[in-house]
């Protein structure tokens, strides 16, 4: 039940930075600005919420790991230096 509540805390912040930004980010080499999530990438990019890998990739079809996943939530509840 813990990690239902954590996973749509997770999903409701995602959705929060949704919100059409033009701050620009770190452009990533394999996600073109006419990707459908093109918008969201460059805005949790530039929170610092999420990274990208090795030369400038982000590699948006790859699935996440159990480690990035819980990297990803731990930055968006501020509690990365615990």
């Amino acid at each position: 039940m813990r990690l239902k509540k954590l996973n749509n805390l997770f999903f409701s912040i995602i959705f929060s930075f949704m919100v059409i930004n033009n701050v620009q980010a770190l452009e990533y080499s394999d996600v073109p600005q006419g990707f459908w999530a093109y918008r969201q990438i460059d805005k949790l990019t530039d929170e610092n919420l999420i990274s990208g890998y090795e030369n400038n990739k982000f590699k948006p079809d790859k699935l996440i790991t159990r480690a990035e996943y819980s990297a990803m939530i731990i930055k968006t509840i501020g509690q990365e230096n615990i």
